[in-house]
């Protein structure tokens, strides 16, 4: 290494080495006060003491003195001067002789309110306080700055330059508008808004020197200090690096990168980004440079050069030691790295291919065809013919389709001339691969023209891109979209202001920036469609504890003058009408009233997986393999917030923990998944400045000073606080909401495969969903590539409340729900709710999923093919004895019938009580629920022979589910009872 590139080196092992030995390990900590504290010693007896505090912190917000033998607050304190380098106060050492704590990060500070008295009897009034007089008190000494733990700590690149020394280094430079700071990647820049102590003492420089291994994903920092001027338009272009003393191949400019400039969206799409740097302000670059693995071992050198807007290029002559060692996995496995960065722009998974069980897309004609479902379009490029081809039970595909639309679907012009839709298009249908079909199609209405552009793939979501045209300024009353639905095929709604359940006769809706509304599914359990309206500026909304509403799209909501209306007609159609009002479109001006559809569902019901999965799981705890083993468990979710995972959707800081629980779970032959998911990030992320570098691009941005006090200490700006969990040890794994779409997705889904790979995780445990179907689809493929046989299961509250916008999540997730197996709905759910509720809002059926409950009714749930989880579960809702019944009459051997099948062969005669049967050769299991709130006695009426039992044998006997129901025998045709707001379990059979 040169001697200036040593020097820095040293300088800053130093400092960190100074900054351990100060912040020692603190018993006690009153965290109420901040988690950063500075030791000073009174050697005798004063009435008050003054002390200099050298914290170099930015925004120090306190000083509250305590003393330390006894905990308590020193109230007689005056605060001299407050500067970001050091603080100077003064104090009164009430308990004597001894230590006191000083705390100098306060996250809600409250002005000191010394005794009046004491002050004048010290002469320590304000003003003569700040005329220099406190320099003749007594002293205290400083001995050191402790921080709460090793985490809270401050680094070298946090110790903030003083202004003297910050001009100092500047009078060096002085004809210089910013200066360049190359920084390894072990020490990454932290400070935004001042630059670090060892900067201003060793200044700034043009080199920078490297160690790294073949095959190596090699990244570094070059800092850029906008000392005399704001930057604008910032640029990073890179030169080769050659090899020293031989002719060998180089390491070509074309592979480096800088992660701040340019990237790859969750879409594939490269991206570039307009870099601005404020006065004063540090504008860290983080670039990335892959070794080859055959490079020569040796020293490459070559040039970065940055480029400013109307100032002159700037170079760091960059010098990398090239070793033997050679890393087959880019240095994933060592976090300290930063090799991971690349998976920023990854594109694992973009392809066209199908997931397991779809099939690819067809043509035929005018008709695109998917699975179980197919679409047939007019001219225009709309809609004509819906078909449905699931069984009525959705166990299986016929031959025969199920209808859903009652005509085709229009785009009308209604203005002073009259209604017209628009017509006279062609139609041009084409295979964009194996996984979707594309159309579009152009037609005219008056003088507006249309240009429709769709898109269907294979698990049935579609596009419907509409952009209207002036073709001269046009006054119009009304753009709508038109879809007649068959009244007998839509039963049952959700969505757009109403919750899952029997579809109303009529219902009005309008737009509302407080509400997450903007889709509604119309459907049956073997049939339906989900619409949403949006434009060209959709962006997908933020649902959680960071609730942001969705962008009106102009189109469709014009002012408030757009709507949806559903409404029943004559001769059994159902109107879905998306209106947008009276409006003037400017000549050339167009508007986009772009939709989405999803036909449902989206496969058919695997019911041998759903009977032979049983799930565990515990709240921040996790199951020991021998008891998993025990309970008859074979799949486990290792929950955040215990030792095995403990940071929240960032498991790779405990990951030799993780691999030897999974290890020993497989060998039981139990399933180990983990919660792993996007929405909200732990601070603990290793990559945490890197990503803070990028400009809000992952963090979502919010006001300053909020949150727990490591995020006001260290980050300062530029977050949102999310939850926060406490780890087994006591301390606090704290979180940050993630923006909902970015590269973050991509390092991601390279996580996951990593897991699935490496430490063998047979899938994910999802707590909401914190990506849109673009990044579900490549989720679902990385696990199906990485590791076969995986599964997915979905848990979300209720968000049909008004802090999240009153919306279902079974509608707002739908896009996600074709590659779940398996959906757990649950927490501020009704579990009261109607038997129409059970069956659209929390049971998956109509999507082609099953599900489970989160302690729900333990009788309502069974006749949807529902228990609660294990190990999240308590009393009657605890499934094992349930299951023992279950497994006693061999329901995995069985054909589920709903009682939602119109051949469902049981029906009971009390309309409070509905009957799911669970058929197997000449038995059947027939799970009933009460409804009502008050006991009832309901016979059934039997189809003996769909079941093939002889009716002159029939019996009803009611199996033995402990705490739930006691061993009972009845006639086929008695009355049982059923107590109010439960059910009965029973089984139909012959007499022995």
């Amino acid at each position: 290494m040169t001697t200036l590139a040593k020097s820095r080196a040293i300088f800053s092992a130093i400092l960190v080495l100074s900054l351990i030995r100060c912040a020692r390990a603190a018993q006690n900590w009153p965290k109420e006060l901040g988690m950063h504290r500075a030791v000073v010693r009174v050697d005798r007896y004063a009435p008050v003491v003054s002390v200099r505090v050298p914290w170099r912190t930015l925004q120090p917000r306190g000083p509250v003195v305590v003393d330390a033998a006894t905990g308590k607050p020193v109230a007689n304190v005056v605060i001299i001067d407050v500067q970001p380098e050091q603080g100077d106060i003064a104090f009164e050492p009430f308990t004597g002789p001894g230590d006191y704590h000083v705390y100098y990060r306060v996250p809600y500070p409250e002005e000191p309110k010394p005794d009046k008295a004491w002050l004048e009897k010290n002469n320590l009034t304000p003003g003569e306080v700040r005329n220099g007089d406190w320099r003749k008190l007594p002293t205290a000494k400083f001995i050191g700055l402790e921080a709460a733990s090793a985490y809270d700590a401050f680094t070298a690149m946090e110790r903030v330059a003083s202004r003297a020394e910050t001009e100092k280094m500047l009078a060096k430079d002085s004809d210089r508008p910013y200066l360049l700071f190359p920084e390894d990647r072990k020490n990454p820049i932290r400070m935004l808004d001042a630059i670090p102590e060892h900067w201003a003492k060793l200044g700034p420089s043009n080199s920078f020197e490297g160690i790294t291994s073949r095959g190596e994903f090699y990244m570094f920092q070059i800092g850029v200090y906008a000392a005399r001027m704001a930057l604008e338009d910032l640029h990073v272009s890179f030169e080769d690096l050659k090899p020293q003393g031989t002719s060998d191949s180089p390491i070509p400019a074309t592979v480096m990168r800088c992660f701040n400039k340019n990237g790859t969206d969750w879409k594939g799409r490269a991206f570039t980004k307009v870099l601005f740097t404020g006065k004063e302000k540090v504008r860290p670059l983080w670039i990335g440079i892959p070794i080859p693995k055959d490079a020569r071992p040796g020293v490459y050198e070559g040039n970065v050069t940055i480029t400013v807007k109307g100032v002159g290029p700037s170079e760091v002559h960059v010098r990398l030691h090239v070793g033997e060692q050679v890393l087959d996995d880019a240095g994933d496995a060592d976090l300290w790295r930063h090799a991971r960065l690349r998976w920023l722009d990854s594109t694992i998974a973009l392809d066209e291919e199908p997931t397991q069980p779809f099939t690819p897309v067809k043509i035929d004609g005018a008709a695109v065809r998917c699975l179980g479902r197919e679409l047939v379009l007019g001219t225009e490029g709309l809609p004509a013919e819906i078909r449905s081809f699931f069984s009525p039970d959705n166990m299986k595909v016929l031959e025969e389709g199920k209808p859903l639309l009652d005509g085709p679907v229009r785009m009308v012009l209604q203005s002073v001339g009259g209604v017209a839709p628009f017509s006279g298009g062609s139609l041009k249908l084409t295979l964009r691969g194996p996984g979707a079909a594309v159309w579009e199609s152009s037609s005219t209405a008056g003088d507006l023209s249309l240009r429709c552009d769709g898109l269907l793939e294979f698990d049935g979501y579609g596009e419907l891109q509409l952009a209207v045209t002036a073709q001269r300024t046009t006054s119009i009353d009304d753009i709508r979209v038109e879809i007649p639905l068959r009244r007998e095929a839509i039963p049952y709604m959700m969505g757009l202001g109403v919750n899952g359940g029997f579809r109303p006769r009529r219902h009005d809706w309008k737009w509302d920036p407080a509400r997450l509304q903007d889709s509604v599914w119309l459907g049956d359990v073997n049939g339906g469609v989900r619409w949403q309206l949006l434009d060209d500026k959709y962006q997908r909304p933020l649902v959680g504890e960071t609730f942001k509403p969705i962008v009106m799209p102009a189109s469709w909501q014009n002012e408030g003058k757009g709507g949806v209306r559903i409404s029943e007609e004559a001769e059994g159609r159902v109107l879905l009408c998306a209106f947008s009002g009276p409006r003037t479109i400017q000549a050339g001006q167009t508007l986009h009233f772009n939709m989405t559809l999803m036909l449902t569902p989206f496969k058919t019901l695997d019911m041998a997986t759903h009977w032979g999965t049983r799930y565990y799981q515990e709240a921040a705890k996790y199951i020991a393999p021998d008891d998993a083993a025990s309970r008859g468990v074979n799949v486990v979710n290792v929950h955040q917030g215990n030792d095995l995972n403990p940071y929240i959707n960032y498991p790779f800081l405990t990951v030799e923990g993780l691999k030897k629980y999974v290890k020993e779970m497989h060998a039981r032959g139990i399933k180990t998944k983990i919660y792993y998911t996007i929405r909200e990030l732990s601070t603990r992320v290793y990559e945490m400045w890197a990503l803070r570098s990028l400009d809000g691009e992952i963090f979502l941005d919010g006001p300053p000073g909020r949150g727990h006090a490591w995020m006001q200490d260290h980050l300062v700006s530029g977050y949102t606080p999310a939850w926060t969990a406490v780890l087994p040890d006591g301390d606090l794994d704290t979180s940050i909401n993630t923006t909902a779409l970015s590269r973050w997705h991509n390092y991601y889904l390279e996580g996951l495969n990593w897991l699935a790979r490496n430490i063998e995780i047979d899938g994910l445990y999802l707590d909401g969903i914190g990506y849109n179907r673009d990044v579900m689809k490549r989720v679902r493929k990385v696990l199906d590539r990485g590791r076969p046989g995986s599964l997915l299961d979905w848990h979300n509250g209720n968000e049909f409340q008004p802090r999240y916008g009153l919306t279902s999540p079974a509608n707002q997730y739908m896009e996600a729900i074709p590659y779940i197996n398996r959906v757990w709905l649950g927490e501020m759910y009704d579990y009261g709710e109607s038997p129409e509720y059970y069956l659209i809002e929390i049971s998956g059926i109509p999507f082609g999923v099953m599900g489970e409950m989160i302690n729900g009714n333990a009788w309502r749930g069974p006749v949807y093919g529902m228990l609660s989880r294990m190990g999240w579960s308590w009393g009657i809702n605890d499934p094992r004895a349930n299951l023992k019944l279950w497994d006693q009459f061999g329901i995995g051997e069985s054909q589920m019938i709903g009682y939602w099948v119109p051949t469902c062969p049981v029906k009971p005669d009390h309309p409070s009580v509905r009957a799911t049967v669970y058929r197997r050769n000449k038995r059947a299991l027939i799970a009933m629920a009460n409804w009502s709130d008050k006991p009832v006695q309901c016979r059934l009426t039997i189809d003996f022979a769909a079941l093939g039992i002889d009716p002159a044998k029939a019996r009803i006997r009611v199996g033995v589910i402990e705490g739930m129901q006691g061993e009972a025998v009845y006639k086929a045709d008695d009355a049982v009872p059923i107590a109010g707001s439960q059910g009965l379990q029973v089984i139909l059979e012959e007499t022995p």
